[in-house]
């Protein structure tokens, strides 16, 4: 170092050494990886009920709730999450074409037997069996 050891030095005059030296070779210490701060916020409306039950979550899994909120966003970003609007949707095209194929089936002379209860011009049971008129 120099004439003084590190531990008889200022702060002053020890920050001033590191500044003259930081390029030396000899002055390389350990590599540190550098971690960004969370700086990024996202605001979430809530019921008082909704929040109670999510400080009460946060609370008997031992963590702050801004550290559950990131963990369970984070754990949900990953998972496969149903978006029931789409679903719903979905399942209504899927309905809609069963109809077209039964109004098909119909127009085309085809009958058949359904399960017992059930109605297929409403859409609703199997057929059992079809049969040309």
């Amino acid at each position: 170092m120099s004439d003084k050891q590190a531990s008889e030095m200022t702060e002053a005059e020890l920050a001033d050494y590191y500044y003259a030296h930081h390029n030396d070779a000899d002055m390389v210490g350990d590599q540190v990886d550098y971690v960004a701060p969370r700086a990024a916020r996202v605001a979430v409306r809530l019921s008082f009920e909704e929040e109670q039950h999510i400080r009460e979550a946060a609370q008997s899994a031992g963590m702050m709730v801004s550290a559950f909120m990131r963990q369970v966003g984070l754990a949900a970003a990953a998972a496969s999450v149903v978006d029931i609007d789409r679903l719903r949707r979905d399942l209504d095209e899927a309905r809609a074409r069963i109809d077209d194929a039964w109004q098909a089936l119909a127009r085309s002379g085809v009958r058949h037997r359904t399960v017992s209860g059930s109605d297929p011009a409403a859409g609703v049971g199997r057929p059992l069996a079809l049969s040309r008129r």
